[in-house]
């Protein structure tokens, strides 16, 4: 029994000394003290046990108006928030818009899809708005068109959807046309080379029966060659997709970092998902101490184990657009799926990051894999 109670207790003081510490967070942020506030951020308990949507919402607030000086130091408050209210729509869309003008458009897509696959364009204009507009930064029309085709008649955000859909309806437009006129040249160029091939045989035929003996370099040259599909392009390993998956690519990159892979045995036309693992460690940070009201006219310097990123992996395929890779910022795996439709039967996939950020963060994409959806 004594056991017990010594357990008990331990927990209501561990609970008190978590609900001080977030009560002091909301203080400073009512302040406007947004360094302080931010130094407190890592002690605050955002497991799901600790949830606290009134809490969460106050700190969305804070994050706002600290965001008028530092968007990345929003950042950091909006991602508490949405740990603390994982199922509050509002508290992620603001977490969402974040990430977003933090330039992590991966992970705040990923933000936005949870929240549209719960609420309708309807109940939810502004997380659709968002979504298509990040996905007409990436040049994902078919995500462009999915998201802001509910909201075309919406009275009040018609204007802003209407030449964000128009540009999109062309480039899948553009799209489909280049995808039948390459159809019909491989058709033609398989009809020419089976024809070609005919009348060899038919040639061959012909001066057997005549008796005749070919000289076999004179026909290397003028036989028609067919181009091995196989042989590497610009010294590039080529990797079979096989029955359709292929997993275990090769090698990891971090910050920096740039790998290729030339695949083949793709299917032209068909949609491909590409997986792959980021992963992001806390690193400290220097931030300057200040009161967002006075312009931070004092400053001093202090440690924290900030989590703020602002990275930019991305994923190229062939020659299409680069697409945004997502990397957890608390040391977890976040586990990218990105959909691309094969242009040819090989292409030269590249992963490499864009990040324009100077900061020492140690992040990682590595488990590379491609599957057919």
């Amino acid at each position: 029994m004594k056991r017990l109670a010594l357990l008990s207790l331990g927990l209501c003081l561990t609970a008190a000394t978590s609900g001080t510490t977030l009560d002091q967070l909301l203080k400073l942020l009512g302040d406007c003290k947004c360094d302080e506030a931010f130094l407190l951020v890592s002690k605050i308990d955002a497991s799901p046990s600790a949830a606290n949507n009134e809490a969460a919402r106050a700190v969305t607030r804070g994050a706002a108006r600290c965001g008028e000086a530092d968007p990345l130091l929003a950042l950091s408050f909006s991602s508490l928030a949405a740990r603390l209210a994982p199922d509050d729509d509002q508290v992620l869309l603001a977490h969402a818009e974040w990430l977003a003008a933090a330039q992590q458009r991966g992970e705040a897509a990923a933000v936005l899809e949870r929240i549209m696959a719960k609420r309708s364009a309807e109940q939810s204009p502004r997380a659709w708005l968002l979504r298509g507009k990040l996905a007409a930064q990436e040049q994902d029309h078919d995500v462009v068109r999915r998201a802001l085709t509910p909201l075309a008649e919406h009275p009040e955000l018609a204007q802003q959807v209407a030449p964000l859909l128009e540009q999109s309806e062309e480039a899948l437009r553009l799209r489909e046309q280049r995808r039948e006129a390459q159809a019909k040249l491989e058709a033609r160029a398989r009809a020419r080379a089976q024809a070609a091939l005919e009348a060899a045989k038919e040639d061959q035929a012909a001066r057997d029966d005549d008796g005749e003996e070919d000289d076999e370099a004179d026909d290397d040259e003028d036989e028609p060659r067919k181009p091995d599909t196989d042989a590497p392009q610009e010294g590039l390993r080529a990797h079979d997709l096989g029955d359709g998956s292929l997993r275990g690519l090769p090698g990891s990159i971090g910050r920096h970092g740039r790998t290729r892979f030339l695949i083949t045995g793709l299917e032209k036309g068909a949609a491909y998902r590409f997986l792959a693992t980021g992963r992001c460690k806390r690193v400290e940070k220097e931030i300057t101490v200040g009161d967002c009201r006075t312009g931070y006219t004092s400053r001093s310097w202090k440690l924290t184990d900030a989590d703020v990123t602002g990275l930019d992996f991305r994923v190229q395929f062939g020659d299409q657009p680069s697409r945004s890779l997502g990397v957890a910022q608390d040391g977890s795996k976040d586990q990218n799926r990105v959909s691309f439709f094969a242009d040819a039967a090989r292409m030269t996939l590249s992963v490499f990051d864009d990040s324009s950020t100077k900061t020492e963060v140690n992040c990682t994409i590595a488990d590379f894999a491609i599957e057919k959806e």
